[in-house]
């Protein structure tokens, strides 16, 4: 966590510190994504208090925040949304990000209506600078542990970075960056593969620099086959109502060594857009930014399925599971936008005040079909201890369906003024948005108001106190039918967050410290029901509205330079989640009540020693539900995932101002570690012991 005072970028669009946010914030830059060796969002989240992973492989563009399943759509890049679709991987690869920052709570207000108000993760890719830079990244990665040799599974990455003028005059400006990587997976026939490239130009169409146009282009190619992590316990639990809850079982379980699953997914990716940025005064900026999202997927595989009786007891008995095929393919379209300013205003000798508009949104298009056939027969056997395959997995698919479209137009205005009083001791920050979201052959479904405010006082220059108010809003789907058949019947699905906490930011950045006290909420919730039959009146699924999901707690986050070299990072995170309705409002899933993590480094700085530097890191989570729902009555029994450590360990050696190494061990002890799961034929393990060796070089 860097200090409060260090940057403006607070994903909250009006341009103040960390330390004069009134929210709960966690910030990485590039430097500290290296550091942790971060290569996807999830690594992100073990250090940064409140948030968790929902996945490691398939399904982790979603994260667990402050008890919340959030969706695709809360992870942005550079404030976008649409990057990340359900059902897909998206970019999960950090190439060409330099910034990541993580906010707590709902962020309605400025991205519009949002399902989920736990918080927001916001990628910031990297732009063209004035200081030249070039610099060339290898790493090389393997697996030493459950079984697994050094020399089994390595993983390559490649990554070309290049920014500087572009001119003479350094009116021009450019970025490139180009990467490249196979990743052999910590599960046999795993091999990730990415292609990226990302390109831009900016143009200073002024001399002094006040006025700014941003072209870019950014391409990747994303191979994923499936399976990652998925392992299989026959002992433990194989229904959601037999009586056996957790926990899981790992004497009899399926290693990594052999992958029940078949096929994959393959992602494209191509971005077009601009940023213009203008500062006619020092006291008005304004900000226009487009980018075209054109995101094709294709997916081919064969998943394990142990879902009747005959199937459980054919695992339990031979140790065999059958496999089912999907295939599909998505072609989307967004054409997003973001336009706001800010207007800067001293009205008296103790009243400073900025004010801000701004709109945004999304048209999107998108067309998909799935395979037609007996693609939900059971084929292809496998002994999940050997893998030896009866019969070879067959392609039972005759044909495409008709393609399904989705024509949508979402938009959200907003406005907010901040006024910072008294010699800026105190400031007061409010705010209110609405939109709309537009469906091809449905009707509008329009938000109400959608508040926010937050105040904070300083009761020194390096320590304020801080209260804020949030909200998300989510209108409700105008088709969705109850059971009487009635469409257009349910509320909006709403969210709120009311936060209170402290900030400690030492001028000098040798101290950071962040408290946080939260109530989040989520009402109105709209499921899916069973409970009288599949279909309702209409022999269409049918929905009711419940109360929904709460969560209070409180996230600490420090960090402190005791020595010249020397630096400690400690999170903490107590979190009391539950639903509001049905017979088992806890526990809420993948949330542990507990969790923390410690970090140190120390660079030698001087002596023979000059050079290198060490560091370590610790990692506690306890007890949580696996799977992404509730329990209900029909399935009572969730899996528990055991609570868990885990260390990290690193070792820096700069040889020269050109050349830095850093050999990196996540999960040293080799712990065993489980990230997901609904039934012991379904439970995913996050990577065991993992060496990364990097090598970076500045021209």
């Amino acid at each position: 966590m860097p200090p409060s005072g260090w940057r403006v970028d607070n994903t909250l669009k009006l341009p103040a510190t960390l330390h004069d946010t009134p929210r709960s914030l966690t910030v990485y830059d590039e430097n500290q994504l290296r550091e942790l060796n971060v290569r996807s969002p999830v690594d992100a989240f073990y250090y940064t208090p409140g948030v968790f992973p929902n996945a490691v492989g398939n399904g982790a563009y979603h994260f667990i925040a402050r008890g919340f399943r959030m969706l695709p759509s809360d992870t942005l890049i550079d404030g976008f949304q649409g990057f990340y679709v359900g059902g897909g991987q998206g970019p999960l690869s950090m190439y060409g990000i330099e910034r990541m920052i993580i906010l707590r709570g709902p962020a309605g207000l400025q991205y519009g209506a949002a399902t989920m108000p736990g918080g927001v993760v916001n990628l910031i890719t990297k732009r063209p600078q004035d200081q030249p830079l070039t610099r060339l990244d290898f790493m090389t990665f393997a697996y030493a542990g459950h079984g697994l040799d050094a020399s089994e599974r390595l993983g390559y990455g490649l990554e070309l970075d290049s920014t500087g003028p572009a001119t003479a005059s350094g009116r021009v400006l450019y970025r490139v960056v180009t990467a490249a990587d196979n990743s052999d997976m910590y599960t046999d026939d795993v091999l990730y593969q990415t292609r990226y490239l990302s390109a831009a130009l900016t143009f200073r169409l002024d001399e002094t620099g006040r006025h700014s146009f941003t072209p870019m282009v950014q391409y990747s190619d994303n191979k994923r086959p499936a399976g990652l992590g998925m392992v299989i316990s026959p002992s433990t639990s194989l229904s959601l109502a037999d009586g056996l809850t957790g926990p899981l079982h790992t004497d009899d379980m399926s290693p990594l060594s052999v992958n029940l699953w078949e096929g994959g997914r393959m992602d494209k990716i191509l971005v077009t857009g601009f940023d213009f940025d203008s500062r006619p005064t020092d006291r008005v900026s304004f900000h226009a930014a487009y980018r075209a999202n054109d995101y094709d997927s294709d997916i081919q595989q064969w998943n394990p399925q142990v879902n009747t009786a005959a199937q459980r007891n054919l695992l339990r008995q031979s140790n065999l599971v059958y496999r089912t095929q999907s295939k599909s393919q998505a072609d989307r379209l967004s054409h997003l936008f973001d336009v706001h300013t800010v207007f800067a205003f001293e009205l008296t000798d103790w009243w400073k005040d900025r004010f801000q508009v701004g709109i945004n949104g999304r048209k999107y298009d998108a067309k998909s079909r799935s395979a037609v056939g007996p693609l939900s027969t059971p084929q292809s056997p496998i002994h999940i201890y050997t893998g030896s395959v009866l019969t070879p997995v067959r392609d039972l698919s005759t044909g495409w369906g008709a393609w399904t479209t989705s024509d949508e137009f979402h938009w959200n205005i907003y406005a907010q003024n901040q006024a910072a009083l008294w010699e800026e001791r105190w400031i007061l920050t409010l705010g209110l948005g609405y939109g709309q979201q537009h469906y091809k052959g449905a009707a509008t479904r329009k938000s109400d108001a959608v508040p926010a405010a937050g105040l904070l006082y300083k009761l020194t220059p390096t320590f304020a106190l801080y209260t804020s108010y949030a909200t998300s809003y989510q209108p409700a789907d105008p088709t969705l039918e109850d059971y009487s058949g009635r469409s257009g019947v349910f509320d909006p699905q709403t969210g709120v967050n009311y936060e209170a906490g402290a900030k400690y930011d030492v001028a000098n950045g040798r101290a950071s410290m962040a408290a946080a006290w939260f109530w989040t909420e989520r009402d109105n919730e709209i499921i899916q029901d069973t409970s009288r039959g599949q279909v309702n009146v209409n022999g269409r699924p049918y929905y009711i509205q419940q109360s929904g999901q709460r969560a209070t707690g409180i996230e600490l986050a420090a960090e402190i330079w005791p020595l010249e070299g020397w630096r400690l990072s400690a999170t903490f995170a107590w979190i009391d989640a539950s639903y509001e309705r049905g017979p088992f409002p806890k526990p809420v899933a993948k949330t542990p009540e507990f969790s923390w993590s410690l970090q140190t480094r120390y660079d030698f700085l001087s002596g023979p020693l000059k050079g290198i530097g060490i560091a370590g890191g610790c990692i506690w989570q306890g007890e949580r539900m696996a799977g992404n729902a509730a329990r209900t009555m029909t399935s009572p029994d969730p899996l528990m995932l055991p609570a868990f450590w885990r260390v990290d360990a690193a070792l820096f050696y700069r040889i020269n101002e050109h050349l830095d190494l850093a050999l990196h061990v996540q999960n040293l002890f080799d712990e065993t570690i489980f990230v997901d799961g609904t039934t012991g034929a379904n439970l995913q393990m996050a990577a065991p012991r993992t060496l990364t060796l990097r090598a970076s070089y500045k021209f």
